[in-house]
Parts: structure tokens; C-alpha cells; sequence
């Protein structure tokens, strides 16, 4: 989120910059970007946390909602 703010301020702020040079600089952030979202995608899978930790049969009940009677 603040990349993408960055990238919006830069943008945004540099219109007396030579277009060339606003390119380049949106490109990079662009590659920055694109490389966090990778990372992001191929390194975190939410399933291998919890998946493994669940018994087959399932859970007992919780033990304030037995009935102690």
C-alpha cells in the first residue's frame, strides 16, 4: 500500500520532470511491485499452516459446552 502510494505521489508530482526520466522511475517501481506480489504468491500458501494440525475424526466438544449433568 505504500508503494502504491509512492508510486501514485510520483505520478502525480512530477510534471516538471523530463518524461523519460518519470518513465524509468515508474518502471522500476513497477518491477518492485511486480517482484513483492511475486514473492507474496509463490512463498505464502495459508493452507500448509493450518491443514496438518486438524484430526481426521474432528474436534471434541469444547468443555464449556458440555453438559455436566
Amino acid at each position: 500500500m505504500i508503494q502504491a502510494a509512492w508510486t501514485v505521489a510520483v505520478a502525480t508530482f512530477s510534471r516538471g520532470m523530463p518524461q523519460e526520466s518519470v518513465a524509468r522511475v515508474l518502471a522500476v517501481m513497477g518491477m518492485i511491485t511486480v517482484g513483492f506480489l511475486l514473492f507474496i504468491i509463490v512463498t505464502s500458501n495459508p493452507f500448509l499452516r493450518t491443514l496438518p494440525f486438524f484430526p481426521v475424526d474432528g474436534r471434541d466438544l469444547n468443555p464449556l459446552l458440555q453438559d455436566p449433568a
